[in-house]
């Protein structure tokens, strides 16, 4: 007798069984092995030898169903249970039914993005591939894709808005990928299921399990810039920067952060320092790299999984620099006054006129004594000098305060529309002093004070801002 060997093989091996009478030539005798689908058959192999094991394909083509194999040969005919006989394209496949399929699957990459709305709106992003394999080789055979979002709560409960089911964008290929997105409104611990199915029903199924956690956008709430020295003891005319910061990080990435502290070297940002962790409350020190006549700038950006966010600062000159000039609105800048350092300074320690200068603009107005006291309070004291013109005593128009007239500084005369530039004003102390045309129908000769600068109302009896060096 001649039978059929396995049913859950990709191809079949024809064993001759049949012994034969005298007169009989078995070498002679050929098997015939067709595919019965109903009424018709599809004939897979002929001619095959009687007395030899033979292997035959079962290249099904396209055809599809359930099929009967018979094997014929002579005068005797054996029929095999039915088997369910799909195929694509030029695969070879076959069993008895069931499974028959191999998939493989993965889920490389399942993210989220939770909006810091406060209702912990998670938005899940799977991605994943669908195999399909025979025999270690692809077949093409399409695929849908389904993620469903469960919560593992109690039995008969659930989490609200977390049941979440979508397809992926139209039938799945071998070896494709599919991303979607589906919204799950609540933190919490969730299985996500990832099942295939294929145009003949049969479905695969992976869980992951996930947990959502309470989020918030990377937070920094604190971030101060200070001039200091090399060792971090505060100091106004310090070139290196006391950098204080705190910031918090909540995400479900294990709360893990970076925090990038950056100064504007140029136009370039330049790093000086990076920490991580979810949490950060401290300080540090930079590199002398803060000049004391200009402006510093810093930031910070603090990034977790999901987003980042940046504080900018900047550390302010340790002082101000103005020429004598005719634009601007300023009639006096100098360094601010530091008590630590400057306290007990003589007038002629302080500053000459070629590190702090003073000058007038032509549009220079003042109202009153005090105005010009408070403008000058926090200023180094540099001196100022107004002109008033021939028979106006500012001591006069300004009671209760003490000006100094400067009567050996200037005796020039001015006239309207010019400006002089005296070389040799007959001052104690010698220096040049440029006037500048000021609005106005100038009186023919102009009388200068030195203005009141310190707490009693009096002026600096020394007009000492007009020294050089």
């Amino acid at each position: 007798m001649a039978y059929w060997l396995g049913t859950t093989k990709t191809s079949y091996t024809l064993t001759e069984g049949i012994t034969f009478g005298a007169g009989n030539n078995p070498t002679n005798n050929k098997w015939i092995v067709r595919a019965w689908f109903g009424s018709k058959y599809l004939e897979l192999a002929r001619d095959l030898p009687g007395n030899a094991n033979t292997t035959v394909p079962l290249n099904w083509g396209s055809q599809k169903g359930n099929a009967l194999m018979r094997v014929m040969g002579g005068s005797r005919s054996i029929t095999t249970s039915k088997i369910n006989a799909i195929m694509y394209d030029s695969g070879n496949w076959s069993d008895s039914g069931g499974n028959h399929q191999v998939f493989t699957m993965d889920l490389p990459n399942v993210t989220f993005t939770i909006p810091d709305d406060g209702l912990f709106n998670p938005k899940l992003s799977a991605s994943f591939s669908l195999i399909n394999a025979l025999n270690g080789q692809w077949v093409q055979n399409k695929t849908t894709a389904l993620i469903t979002s469960t919560a593992e709560a109690a039995p008969g409960a659930s989490i609200e808005g977390v049941a979440n089911t979508f397809t992926a964008d139209g039938d799945v290929w071998w070896g494709e990928s599919v991303t979607k997105t589906t919204p799950i409104t609540k933190a919490g611990t969730f299985q996500i299921k990832t099942e295939t199915q294929d145009t003949r029903k049969l479905r695969k199924e992976i869980f992951t399990t996930i947990n959502v956690l309470p989020y918030h956008s990377p937070r920094i709430n604190t971030f101060t810039l200070q001039r200091c020295n090399s060792s971090g003891a505060l100091d106004a005319n310090g070139t290196y920067a006391k950098v204080t910061y705190n910031y918090e990080v909540k995400n479900i990435s294990g709360n893990t952060a970076t925090a990038v502290f950056q100064y504007l070297n140029g136009s370039t940002w330049t790093s000086i320092k990076t920490l991580t962790g979810s949490t950060g409350n401290s300080s540090f020190v930079t590199g002398n790299i803060c000049p004391t006549n200009t402006e510093t700038q810093f930031r910070v950006i603090l990034t977790d999984k999901f987003e980042s966010v940046t504080h900018t600062g900047s550390i302010t000159p340790a002082r101000a620099w103005m020429g004598f000039s005719q634009q601007g609105d300023a009639m006096v800048c100098g360094r601010e006054y530091n008590p630590a350092t400057d306290a007990g300074k003589t007038i002629t320690a302080r500053p000459f006129v070629a590190e702090s200068h003073a000058y007038f603009d032509k549009k220079l107005i003042f109202n009153t004594a005090e105005a010009i006291k408070s403008l000058v309070d926090r200023l180094y004291p540099i001196g100022i000098s107004l002109p008033f013109k021939e028979g106006v005593n500012p001591n006069t128009l300004f009671p209760g305060t003490t000006w100094q007239e400067m009567a050996n500084v200037i005796e020039s005369t001015i006239t309207s529309g010019q400006c002089i530039n005296n070389s040799d004003c007959n001052a104690s102390n010698g220096g040049k002093v440029a006037m500048y045309q000021m609005d106005g129908t100038f009186a023919s000769k102009w009388r200068f004070y030195l203005a009141p600068l310190n707490d009693t109302g009096t002026s600096i009896k020394t007009p000492w801002w007009l020294r050089t060096a």
